[in-house]
């Protein structure tokens, strides 16, 4: 059975994450893979993303529920979410999307109003 994963990535003010942030894009990933590949393609040089094995085993000990904070200012960055495998989204977007350090990956945006029927997210 895949795992299926919606990531809710912070859209940062200018501050470098010095501050809660307000708003969010949502991601989906359909396998774990795909997952750390959005990962690695959204977020900035010079942090790590850890391997599969090592997300794995962090969101399962998380119950499928994973927040990942700023390393420097505690602020959070990214919430990883585990759905049920019969959950369908719906994808408002494909982006191919190549980042500033030469990494490219086809995002798949979803629109925040869409997945309310699956979390309540604040």
């Amino acid at each position: 059975m895949a795992r299926k994963f919606i990531l809710k990535a912070a859209k940062s003010k200018n501050d470098f994450f010095l501050t809660e942030p307000d708003e969010f894009l949502f991601f989906y990933s359909p396998s774990i893979i795909d997952l750390r590949k959005t990962l690695r393609c959204i977020t900035s040089k010079g942090y790590k993303i850890p391997g599969i094995q090592t997300f794995s085993k962090r969101i399962d000990a998380y119950n499928g529920h994973l927040i990942l904070k700023n390393p420097f200012f505690k602020t959070t960055m990214y919430e990883i979410f585990e759905i049920k495998s019969d959950v369908n989204i719906k994808i408002k977007n494909r982006l191919d999307y190549t980042n500033s350090f030469g990494y490219s990956h086809n995002l798949k945006l979803i629109d925040s109003e869409s997945i309310k029927h699956i979390f309540n997210f604040s």
